[in-house]
């Protein structure tokens, strides 16, 4: 960092003293303000990494910008001697103020003529191949090797070299083993308690990953079962074996791939999966295939099975995904119905996880308009829809449901989707006068004007309303709840004939309208009779 760094913060446009007071204190870490984080997507060894994700559930930059900067900026008490030998100076204490003063403003010394350096420059991101700095104060370079080469993704046998992708992310050890505790049984153990790591997860990547440790314990359990129980198989039939009829060769080989699904399982057991989860699942997948062919070699009766556990989004990350309801558009996407009850794999509407699962669909209809229409109802999508037609969702008016409601149904007007295609205007007059005549299709554009008029008016009361409001805020004046009420309940009408469009219940969507706007004429008033 530069002099001029320096004075950016503590001097540009500001007072001396407001300079000193509002430090901004670049030697823990305020990034945001010099730095901007990336609008868009980053390429991190091929994965797409948004800052913005993480930055919105509040992650620090220094929790994956590691060893930035280096020094805090002090000055240390040897400094003033180097100028100075005048005891009654040494020994006076001095307020900041006057010493800026005297030796930036009146003798103009350079801010590192007392202050110790602040080193700060991207360079090269260190990949923690290096022993970390924070775990190297208490431990030896030796400490740790089975979590840190799974957690590097090295070490195994028959996986490629699998780096966790916390570990391309730069992330070191303490950005999970935090909130620790002290264990009983030695003075200078340290024990993670379970509940820290998890909130560690959701602190991170949010609510839903609260159970995707426990649930990769589960997983990784169940699989070091099965690839213990084939490796004792493996080991009695050995022991067993009449070697005179087995060849050497065959022999041979047989323990040595007996060795091999050894290794990687002891490994799998020593690093702890958790650290490198996919990479430990691929090595006890390759333990089980190396005791299969052992046991294959040496017993005739041996029918070999592909037991390989099928590493998936839902399994790696997203095991709760089937228990919640996300947005998607306007409505709540329920994950079980299409994965757990109809057996949709996770790449039939997402891209694979080199782009991280981005949606191929921008709404419902690119499945369930044309061939699929039938397997939803219509208002499992269109419910603001559904209740204007209804004559239902209203706030203080009475319900008046459509003339057509239990009469017709969406596809009598919405052919068009029956077909996999977008319904347009002259769809609609089609079928008002393939029903009744052709002197109703000037009907239906009598009603669309209607709508697009009694839409307009309503908004633009509504927009006036809400500036008067949040003029009144930012003077620093309240807004009494049962005045946001009354708004709120305007709104919530208008909205209904708004994305339930009128044309469905023109009855109903001009009682909610001049309804709107009685509220909003009563919040109006209210509002100026405050002083």
């Amino acid at each position: 960092m530069t002099e001029t760094d320096c004075f950016i913060c503590h001097f540009y446009g500001k007072s001396e003293g407001e300079a000193l007071e509002n430090c901004l204190s670049c030697a823990v870490g305020a990034c945001t303000s010099c730095h901007s984080e990336p609008k868009w997507d980053i390429n991190i060894a091929g994965y797409a990494f948004n800052h913005r994700r993480y930055i919105e559930k509040g992650v620090s930059c220094g929790e994956c910008h590691l060893n930035v900067i280096q020094g805090d900026g002090q000055v240390p008490p040897k400094r003033c001697v180097e100028c100075h030998d005048e005891p009654e100076i040494l020994q006076t204490k001095y307020s900041s103020e006057f010493i800026h003063k005297n030796h930036v403003t009146d003798y103009k010394l350079e801010c590192y003529r007392c202050h110790s350096e602040i080193i700060h420059h991207k360079g090269e991101i260190p990949t923690l191949a290096h022993f970390d700095s924070n775990c190297g104060k208490c431990h030896i370079e030796e400490v740790h090797l089975g979590p840190r080469e799974m957690y590097k993704g090295i070490g195994g046998i028959g996986v490629p070299p699998s780096p966790s992708k916390m570990y391309i992310a730069n992330l070191d050890c303490t950005a999970c083993h935090s909130g620790l505790e002290r264990g009983e049984k030695a003075l200078y153990t340290v024990s993670y308690d379970q509940s820290a790591l998890e909130a560690r997860c959701v602190g991170c990547h949010g609510e839903g990953y609260a159970s995707m440790l426990r649930n990769w314990q589960v997983l990784v359990a169940k699989a070091e079962f099965e690839t213990n129980k084939g490796i004792y198989t493996v080991q009695s039939k050995l022991y067993g074996l009449d070697r005179e009829k087995v060849g050497s060769s065959t022999l041979k080989r047989a323990q040595q791939l007996l060795n091999e699904a050894r290794r990687n399982y002891s490994f799998v057991l020593l690093g702890k999966a958790a650290h490198n989860i996919e990479y430990a699942l691929k090595l006890l997948n390759v333990s089980r295939n190396k005791a299969g062919e052992a046991l294959a070699m040496i017993s005739k009766d041996y029918v070999p099975s592909n037991s390989d556990l099928q590493l998936s989004c839902v399994n790696l990350c997203h095991s709760e995904i089937d228990k919640q309801l996300l947005p998607f558009g306007k409505v709540s996407f329920p994950h079980d119905k299409h994965a757990s009850e109809n057996g949709m794999d996770c790449e039939a509407c997402h891209s694979d996880r080199r782009d991280h699962g981005r949606t191929y669909f921008k709404n419902c209809s690119d499945c369930h308009h044309g061939e699929s229409l039938g397997r939803v109802e219509c208002e499992d999508c269109h419910a603001t829809t559904s209740n204007l037609f209804y004559g239902r969702g209203g706030t203080g008016v009475e319900g008046i449901p459509g003339l057509k409601a239990g009469i017709v149904g969406c596809a009598d007007c919405h052919w068009a989707t029956e077909q996999g295609k977008r319904s347009k205007l002259e769809n609609f007059r089609a079928s008002c006068i393939r029903c009744h005549e052709e002197g109703y299709g000037k009907i239906l554009d009598g009603w669309l004007a209607a709508e697009e008029q009694l839409v307009s008016h309503t908004a633009s009361k509504l927009e006036r309303v809400r500036r008067v409001m949040e003029s009144k805020q930012r003077k620093g004046k309240k807004i009494y709840v049962s005045y946001k009420n009354i708004f709120e309940e305007a709104e919530r009408n208008f909205n209904l004939v708004e994305e339930g469009k009128a044309v469905h219940n023109m009855d109903y969507s001009e009682i909610l309208m001049a309804n709107a706007g009685e509220k909003l004429d009563e919040v109006l008033k209210l509002l100026s009779e405050e002083k």
